[in-house]
């Protein structure tokens, strides 16, 4: 089973939107550039997961392997738009760490597979 999370942030804190979030996850996923989307450390994102997902092997910056939970991979556009998709996962609490930390860097979960954003954010962008 592979499992798909996309995170971005506007810059204005604005309100989740469904037709909005849709529109934007999908010129952010074909590669547009959407003006509305706020700029990502994205060093800082892959750091970040690196801290949390400690235990699991890295075959390289975009890249995290465990022998018993799975994989991820790691796609950063544009540098405001990252994109985690988690491969052969059983239990999806192993999701959790990747989504508290874009979280807490501000930048809230969209749930492709069922159409909707999280707007929750720690703290603001």
């Amino acid at each position: 089973m592979s499992y798909q999370l996309a995170f971005w942030a506007y810059p204005d804190g604005r309100r989740s939107n469904r037709v909005a979030d849709r529109r934007t996850y999908l010129k952010l996923i074909k590669g547009r550039r959407v003006k509305d989307v706020a700029p990502l450390d994205t060093e800082r994102v892959l750091n970040e997961l690196a801290i949390m997902y400690g235990t699991w092997r890295r075959s390289d910056t975009y890249h995290f392997s465990h022998p018993t939970h799975g994989s991820f991979d790691v796609w950063i556009a544009g540098g405001t738009f990252v994109v985690l998709t988690f491969h052969n996962v059983k239990d999806l609490t192993v999701m959790d760490p990747a989504i508290q930390t874009l979280d807490a860097m501000g930048v809230p979960l969209y749930d492709p597979q069922i159409d909707r954003r999280f707007p929750w954010v720690s703290r603001a962008v």
